[in-house]
């Protein structure tokens, strides 16, 4: 995969299709924690918070230069 962001012709498709379902799953987790909430089901909130933040971590991750990752 290319580095992250835009580059010289736009994105890699490979790396903006990774963003996309990182998003699109960050998006989900958060609409399903906040259903779980709304029906007082807090146990199921905090099991989607947890992918909620594994999506985002995933999206952190994509936009991280590799020369900054350890």
């Amino acid at each position: 995969m290319s580095p992250p962001g835009p580059q010289p012709g736009g994105a890699d498709p490979d790396w903006l299709h990774a963003m996309r379902n990182a998003a699109n799953a960050a998006a989900i987790a958060a609409a399903a924690v906040r259903s779980a909430l709304e029906a007082g089901d807090q146990a199921r909130a905090a099991r989607f918070l947890d992918e909620a933040d594994a999506a985002c971590g995933r999206m952190r991750t994509l936009l991280t230069p590799p020369a900054s990752r350890g």
